[in-house]
């Protein structure tokens, strides 16, 4: 079960409950379900993952394995002695090894040496520019596949700070948050592969990705997002990928914009060079499903299009940051687009 730092504990503990294939009670008082909880793993030997709490009360309202039976739990998260009891066992993971994390790059970027060939020096460069996190390393190895004629050439430029004022500029997939002396703030690891990551996008799908990537902050920490929600939000993903590849181009004249409006009611087939970032015949939902699996081979979002997609905290984050530095209304905006949409494509009487 994966926790976060505003979790809503009795529905985590109702998944549970549908997990150990148990009945689950109406209530939402969060002792009453832990009760239910233990009683359906009495006697049971099972093993349960808890990931990412922030408190110990957290724990405390899930935790319900029955130790004499043999049960464990294992708690993931960042914080140290979270878990009071004394009979826990703390474990803390260092950095990958600079060996571990060039195979981790190369494999991500599906990258293979003959063998006895030692790894570029590109390679052992990038991992040190991404901190030997893995997190950072899986988003780095996409660029090696974006780049794989390349990627020995333009990774380490790509990833260093010295080359960071050019991946802070133009647009939104290449902007870090502004800070209020009106300077980019170049942020954490993280923040900075995450730009390079978008910028490394091909320049025709960028801006449908970028555009893409911004929504995915409107949703909740730790939810998995199925792809026809995407698909729900399609118009208002390509109307702000469409704005960025318009203030880029010039602005539309009228006539560009009423050949668009009757296509839009027509069904929403566009032209190419009515609509740049569609490709010619492509539509809506189509051409996001794209970039969804541009973003997914990026290890922007995390999943699969069949089963939804999700986001690390971080990379969230990351996303919520952009979305909140918006000049037209910033995060809330979006939101208030994303519901809007949502409610429409909604089927009558909910």
């Amino acid at each position: 079960v994966s926790v976060g730092q505003k979790p809503i504990v009795a529905e985590l503990q109702k998944s549970l409950l549908q997990q150990l294939g148990a009945s689950v009670p109406a209530s939402v008082d969060e002792h009453t379900l832990l009760e239910a909880l233990q009683a359906a793993a009495s006697g049971m030997r099972l093993l349960l993952v808890v990931d990412d709490p922030w408190r110990p009360e957290q724990l405390e309202m899930l935790d319900f394995v029955d130790a004499e039976a043999g049960g464990k739990c294992l708690v993931t998260t960042r914080l140290r002695n979270l878990v009071p009891n004394q009979g826990t066992c703390e474990v803390e993971l260092s950095l990958l090894s600079k060996e571990g994390a060039v195979a981790l790059l190369l494999a991500a970027g599906n990258v293979t040496l003959p063998p006895g060939q030692p790894a570029p020096a590109a390679a052992l460069a990038a991992v040190e520019l991404c901190g030997r996190l893995p997190l950072c390393i899986s988003i780095a190895g996409g660029m090696l596949r974006e780049h794989e004629d390349d990627w020995e050439d333009w990774l380490v430029p790509a990833l260093s700070e010295s080359h960071g004022a050019e991946l802070r500029t133009r647009s939104v997939c290449e902007a870090g948050v502004t800070g209020s002396n009106g300077a980019s703030d170049v942020g954490s690891i993280e923040e900075r592969v995450l730009r390079t990551s978008l910028r490394s996008i091909k320049r025709e799908e960028r801006d449908g990705v970028s555009a893409l990537f911004l929504f995915t902050a409107v949703f909740a920490e730790d939810v998995t997002i199925p792809a026809a929600v995407l698909d729900a939000l399609a118009r208002e993903i390509v109307a702000e990928a469409d704005a960025h590849a318009a203030s880029v181009l010039g602005a539309a004249s009228p006539e560009k914009l009423a050949t668009r409006a009757a296509n839009m009611a027509e069904g929403g087939h566009f032209l190419a060079a009515e609509r740049p970032v569609l490709r010619r015949g492509q539509t809506y939902v189509s051409s996001v499903r794209r970039w969804l699996r541009i973003a997914l081979d990026h290890s922007l979002v995390l999943g699969s299009i069949s089963e939804g997609v999700r986001m690390h905290d971080l990379v969230r984050d990351f996303s919520r940051s952009l979305a909140a530095a918006r000049s037209e209304g910033g995060l809330a905006q979006m939101q208030r687009r994303a519901l809007s949409a949502l409610l429409a494509a909604a089927p009558e009487g909910g």
